[in-house]
């Protein structure tokens, strides 16, 4: 009696061959962020950049998982998340042991023959280069899919839902963060105004409002030794005004910040020559929110899962 062979495309994809899919794929979205970078494409928005690595980057997992007829199943399976996982661990590792930096030249003196490699593959800046990002954006996909996958939005799987729904919310809101947030340093003298800031990599960048530094106090008190000065505090009085002519005026402190419009701005620094001069940080956080309300559901939904569902197994016992 003959028996139906089973059909190799029912199969799932293995471990080996999902690590080695995100792999070759975050190698093609390097080359995407090389080819941008020597046509000094600057302005392409973020759909168009999405739509190129799709169109260089899925076919690889597109293949594999058509290939077995399990590309839902691959996507939402803990080998897939395995498999990114892995791969982000090396990422990782590799963003430690090698020194991040946005110099080029000290990079290249220390690194000698293997400096150009390393640049090539962005290894210098890791965390901010698109393969990195295209690997949390996978991990983010894959988690949405094993939500999608056990419909877990039924009542009695509420716990798997917050916590893997927070978690693609949690990783969601770092992408957000990386793609469109900043952080920088504008130093101002009491009077001056700007609307520019510089980035940690040298770049001037523009703020949505001007700033104006109205005050810059000192707090001094006596030193230990006879003679000195110690400084116990500084703080920043400034003026922000928008396009609108909308104004906001707040005091900050190394520790007590302003917000507004999205943008953080923190006492840094001040030139002990120049009691003037104030230093201020700007961060631009845009998925920290996001970033928040998934850290939320992510517990939530951890205390569901330890200690509800096995307290109401528990009374159903008794």
């Amino acid at each position: 009696m003959m028996t139906a062979e089973a059909d190799p495309r029912n199969k799932d994809a293995t471990l080996g061959e999902l690590c080695l899919a995100v792999v070759a794929s975050a190698w093609l979205v390097n080359v995407v962020q090389v080819l941008l970078e020597a046509t000094r494409v600057k302005a392409m928005s973020l759909m168009a950049c999405g739509v190129a690595l799709a169109v260089l980057a899925v076919p690889t997992l597109v293949h594999i998982a058509l290939r077995r007829n399990a590309y839902w199943r691959a996507l939402g399976s803990l080998q897939f998340a395995t498999a990114v996982l892995m791969t982000l661990v090396v990422a990782t590792m590799s963003g430690t042991l090698i020194v991040q930096t946005a110099n080029l030249g000290a990079f290249s003196v220390r690194y000698g023959a293997a400096a150009p490699l390393l640049t090539w593959m962005h290894l210098h800046d890791v965390y901010a280069s698109f393969w990195f990002r295209w690997l949390l954006s996978l991990f983010t996909i894959g988690l949405a899919a094993s939500v999608l996958r056990r419909r877990a939005w039924r009542l009695k799987q509420i716990g798997f839902l917050f916590s893997h729904g927070g978690a693609v919310l949690l990783l969601a809101g770092g992408i957000a963060s990386a793609t469109y947030g900043s952080r920088g340093v504008v130093n101002l003298q009491v009077g001056d105004t700007t609307s520019d800031y510089a980035l940690e990599s040298g770049i001037k960048t523009k703020l949505p409002f001007s700033l104006n530094l109205q005050r810059f106090d000192v707090d001094k008190r006596p030193g230990r030794s006879a003679g000195t000065e110690t400084i116990v505090d500084f703080a920043s009085t400034i003026a922000a005004v928008d396009s609108a002519g909308r104004k906001n005026t707040a005091q900050i402190r190394v520790n007590a910040p302003s917000t507004w419009q999205g943008y953080s701005l923190y006492q840094a620094s001040y030139d002990p020559k120049n009691t003037r001069l104030s230093g201020i940080l700007v961060v631009h956080d845009p998925g920290l929110p996001l970033a928040l309300l998934g850290l939320v559901a992510t517990l939530l939904g951890i205390l569901h899962i330890l200690w509800w569902i096995p307290r109401r197994v528990a009374t159903r016992g008794t």
